[in-house]
C-alpha cells in the first residue's frame, strides 16, 4: 500500500495536532491527573505553532521529542537557535565533565575490555606517554559508532551534533581504508575535530582536516613522499580537498549558479597543474610516534594526534597553486598557504553554504537562498570571513528555512535520510540504554555496565548508511542525484531537482530498516514488550541469551501509544483493553477498536511526522487492514495489542523517512 501524505488545511491540521498532543500529554502526566499541555511565557516572537517547532526540530537536531518541541515552543525558535549556539560543549575545557567522542569512547572501551592492551608498549615508548590504539580489539569499531549513537541520541549541544554530522558528510572520512578499519580511535579523533570546529571557522576546520591522521590514512596524504626519479607526490588528498572539500569543479557565482565563458561553457576551478602543485605541499606529513616514515599499520603511529612534519621528505621547491605563487618552504609553513589560497577562492562561500543548506534544511535551496548564506559565510558582519557559527544561523533562519509552505511544494525540503530517520524514531520513543549488558565476545574479564549503547558499527548497512562508514570520499550519495522522473529532470528555471537522500530509498534498505524497528523479533527491545514476555527488564538482561547476538542494545518506550490505544478503547490506562473484540459501534459506525486503532495512527504522525495528516482514504484502509490481519487475532488481548502497535511504527516510520520533509 502506498501512503499518500498532504499538506492538510490549517484549521484540520492544527485540530488534529491538537487533539494528539492532548494524548501525548495525558500520558506523560503524572499521578495527579494534570494534562497541562505547554508551559507559556512572555515571548519576544510569538508562540511557534506545533509544526514549526517540529520543523525546526528535524533540520537542527536529530530527531524531534515531546520535551524539545515544548522548549522550542516556549523559548521560541529564534531565541532557541540562538541557545543552542552558545550551548557548552566538550571542546570548551577538557578537564570538566563533558567528553568528547573520543574520550567517551575509551572510557566504553575499557570499561568492557579491562583487559585488552588498549596502550601498546611499543608506541607508548616511541611517545614516551601511553598512546590508545583500539587496534587491541576488534570491537573498538562497535565502541566508536556506540558513543556517536549516544551522542546524537542524547547530547544537549544538539545542533553542534547535527553540524558536525553534516560536515562529516563533506569533508567525508571513512573506515572503508585500513588501518581506520582497526583504529576506530581515529574515527572518534576526526569527528571531535569536526564537532569542535562546527561553530567555529571553516579555515580552522580545513587546518586540522589536512592535518587530521584519520584524513591522511584515508586520501592517502600520510606519508606523502617527495619527487624522486620517476615517484611524483600522491595527488589524491589534493584532488578532493579541491573537488569535494572547498572550492569545486567549476566557477561560482555567490548564489551557487555556474559562470560560463564567452562560448557559455563551464569555466574549471582548477586544472591538472594545480593538483600536482597542491600534491607537492601535501609531502612531508606523517603520524607521530610512527618507527618509520609513511608506515600505515594497525600497530604503527598515533591516530589521535595531528600528524607531524617530516622536512625531509618534503618538497620544497616554489609552487604555484591557482596562480598564486607559493615559495620554498623547510617547515611545512606552505600548507597554510595553499589552505589560504582556496580558502579565500570565491567559490568557497557558495560550494559550502549549499551543501549546508542541502544538508540540514532543502534540497534545492532556490539561488537567493544561497546567496543570502553564502554572503554571511563570506562576511558575518564584523569583517570574518568563514564564520560557520553564523552561517548555520542564517541557514536555519533565512525564511526559505521556515517557510512551512515551500516546504511543502514539490521542490522543497529535503527527503529525510535513513539514518536520521531512525535517531529520530528512537528519540521520538525515549530511548535509553538498557543497563547489565557485557560484551560476551572477548577474552577476560567481561564486566556489566550501565548507561552504555550498543550498535554494531556494521548494523548500518540495514539503514544503507552510518556515520563514517561511506563506501568512498564522495558519501553514501551525490549532492546532485536527480531521480529518474520527468518532473525532476525537467526541474525549475531549466535546472534539474535533486533528492540525495533518495539514493538510500532501495528495497534493501527499507526491508533492513523494518527489521531494525521490529520489537517482536531479537532487534529492538521495547520496555512494555520485555516486560509483557519476561515479567521485567531485569530479568530479560538476566538471561544473556537474549541479547548477546543483537545489533543494537537500546530500550525504547512505546508507553504513549499503548496508552493512547487503551484510553481510545475504553477510557482507561490500566492495560487491560476491555472492549477490543467489541462488534458495538459508535454513531459513526465505528468499533472501539477502530476508535482506537486511528486515535494511535494520529499519535503516531504527530510524534514522527509533525504536520502531516494521512489522507482520509489511507486512513481508512490501514484501519481497516490492522483491524482485520489475521495476524492481530492471534494471542491474548495483550500480546495482539503489542504486535497491533508494532506494526504500526514500522508502517509509519518506513513512510516518514522517505515522505516527511524539513
Amino acid at each position: 500500500m502506498k501512503l499518500k501524505l498532504f499538506p492538510a488545511g490549517r484549521n484540520v491540521r492544527c485540530a488534529v495536532l491538537a487533539v494528539s498532543m492532548a494524548i501525548l500529554s495525558a500520558c506523560d502526566s503524572d499521578s495527579n491527573g494534570s494534562t497541562a499541555l505547554l508551559p507559556t511565557v512572555a515571548n519576544v516572537e510569538p508562540t511557534p505553532e506545533l509544526y514549526e517547532a517540529f520543523r525546526l526540530a528535524r533540520q537542527a537536531t536529530f530527531g524531534p521529542t515531546t520535551e524539545l518541541v515544548a522548549a522550542m515552543r516556549e523559548r521560541g525558535l529564534r531565541a532557541w537557535i540562538d541557545d543552542q549556539l552558545a550551548a557548552p560543549s566538550a571542546y570548551d575545557d577538557p578537564d570538566d565533565a563533558r567528553l568528547s567522542h573520543l574520550q567517551r569512547m575509551i572510557v566504553m572501551a575499557e570499561a568492557l575490555e579491562p583487559d585488552a592492551d588498549w596502550y601498546p608498549s611499543a608506541l607508548a615508548g616511541r611517545a614516551g606517554e601511553p598512546v590508545f590504539s583500539g587496534a587491541a580489539s576488534r570491537s573498538s569499531l562497535h565502541y566508536q559508532n556506540s558513543v556517536w549513537f549516544e551522542n546524537a541520541l542524547h547530547a544537549p549541544d544538539q545542533l553542534r551534533q547535527r553540524v558536525a554530522y553534516a560536515l562529516s558528510q563533506i569533508l567525508v572520512v571513512s573506515f572503508s581504508e585500513s588501518p581506520l578499519d582497526s583504529r576506530a580511535e581515529a574515527l572518534a579523533h576526526y569527528y571531535d575535530i569536526l564537532a569542535r570546529h562546527a561553530f567555529g571557522n571553516f579555515r580552522d576546520l580545513i587546518g586540522d582536516v589536512a592535518r587530521s591522521p584519520a584524513m591522511g590514512v584515508f586520501l592517502s596524504h600520510q606519508g606523502n613522499r617527495k619527487t624522486s626519479g620517476n615517484t611524483t607526490p600522491d595527488e589524491n588528498f589534493a584532488r578532493e580537498l579541491m573537488q569535494l572539500f572547498t572550492i569545486g569543479l567549476y566557477e561560482l557565482n555567490l548564489d551557487g549558479t555556474p559562470k560560463q565563458d564567452a562560448n557559455g561553457q563551464l569555466i574549471p576551478s582548477y586544472t591538472q597543474d594545480d593538483i600536482e602543485e597542491l600534491s607537492k605541499v601535501m609531502t612531508g606529513w606523517d603520524l607521530r610516534f610512527n618507527s618509520r616514515y609513511g608506515l600505515v599499520r594497525a600497530d604503527e603511529g598515533s591516530l589521535i594526534h595531528p600528524m607531524e612534519f617530516t622536512p625531509d621528505e618534503h618538497e620544497t621547491s616554489e609552487k604555484q597553486l591557482l596562480g598564486q605563487i607559493i615559495g620554498d618552504a623547510g617547515s611545512g609553513e606552505d600548507l597554510d598557504a595553499a589552505l589560504d589560497i582556496l580558502f579565500y577562492h570565491a567559490n568557497v562561500a557558495p560550494f559550502i553554504s549549499r551543501q549546508l543548506i542541502q544538508r540540514l534544511v532543502s534540497s534545492n535551496p532556490t539561488s537567493g537562498y544561497v546567496e543570502r548564506v553564502a554572503a554571511v559565510f563570506e562576511n558575518n558582519g564584523f569583517g570574518e570571513r568563514g564564520d560557520l557559527k553564523a552561517t548555520v544561523r542564517a541557514i536555519l533562519l533565512d525564511p526559505e528555512a521556515r517557510d512551512e509552505r515551500r516546504a511543502r511544494e514539490p521542490a522543497g525540503g529535503k527527503v529525510v535520510e535513513p539514518l536520521l530517520a531512525y535517531t529520530g524514531l528512537l528519540r521520538a520513543f525515549s530511548v535509553q540504554p538498557l543497563n547489565g549488558w557485557f560484551n560476551n565476545r572477548v577474552e577476560g574479564t567481561a564486566p556489566a555496565v550501565e548507561s552504555m549503547y550498543y550498535f554494531r558499527s556494521d548494523f548500518g548497512w540495514d539503514l544503507g548508511q552510518a556515520a563514517l562508514r561511506s563506501p568512498s570520499v564522495f558519501n553514501f550519495y551525490s549532492p546532485d542525484f536527480v531521480p529518474q522522473d520527468g518532473f525532476y529532470h525537467q526541474g525549475r528555471e531549466g535546472q534539474a531537482l535533486v533528492l540525495p537522500e533518495l539514493q538510500l530509498r532501495t528495497p534493501a534498505n527499507i526491508a533492513g530498516m523494518q527489521k531494525l524497528l521490529r520489537i517482536d523479533g531479537n532487534t529492538l527491545p521495547e520496555v512494555n514488550e520485555l516486560v509483557r514476555r519476561y515479567g521485567s527488564v531485569e530479568q530479560f538482561v538476566a538471561d544473556t541469551s537474549n541479547w548477546v547476538n543483537r545489533d543494537q542494545i537500546a530500550l525504547v518506550d512505546y508507553s504513549p501509544l499503548l496508552q493512547t490505544f487503551d484510553l481510545a478503547l475504553d477510557g482507561t490506562r490500566d492495560g487491560v483493553y476491555e472492549g477490543l473484540d467489541s462488534a458495538e459501534q459508535d454513531a459513526s459506525r465505528r468499533t472501539a477498536r477502530q476508535r482506537a486503532i486511528s486515535a494511535t495512527l494520529a499519535t503516531l504522525e504527530l510524534m514522527l511526522l509533525g504536520n502531516q495528516v494521512i489522507e482520509e482514504t489511507q486512513r481508512e484502509a490501514l484501519v481497516d487492514y490492522f483491524d482485520s490481519a489475521p495476524v492481530f487475532t492471534w494471542g491474548d488481548d495483550s500480546e495482539r495489542v503489542h504486535k497491533m502497535l508494532g506494526y504500526m511504527v514500522q508502517y509509519v516510520a518506513l513512510s516518514a523517512d522517505y515522505l516527511a520533509r524539513n
